[in-house]
């Protein structure tokens, strides 16, 4: 039952989205990782995900991750699984 809510919650993304959200998860939580590690098409596909240009993400200034989080925190989406993992790379990206 608890599987078909998760999966219920997460319906209206794309199963492209939720691989590219898995991956980024990944590859954000490595304790060494630094934003200017990521590549172009990494840039790009974090944009695609915020709906943010790509220049947004390589200099994500703070009125932006302020907008972005209100938008995803988990607060606002208990129940979207994806969401909450998109706020957890925001962050990362912020404080790193």
């Amino acid at each position: 039952m608890l599987n078909q809510n998760k999966k219920t919650a997460n319906m209206h993304y794309s199963e492209e989205i939720l691989n590219n959200v898995e991956y980024f998860t990944n590859r954000i939580t490595n304790m060494r990782f630094n934003i200017n590690q990521l590549t172009d098409i990494e840039t790009i596909i974090l944009a695609d995900l915020f709906k943010i240009t790509p220049e947004q993400v390589r200099n994500l200034d703070k009125s932006t991750y302020r907008k972005l989080s209100i938008k995803l925190h988990p607060d606002r989406n208990p129940d979207d699984d994806t969401a909450v993992k998109l706020f957890e790379i925001l962050n990362r990206l912020y404080h790193k």
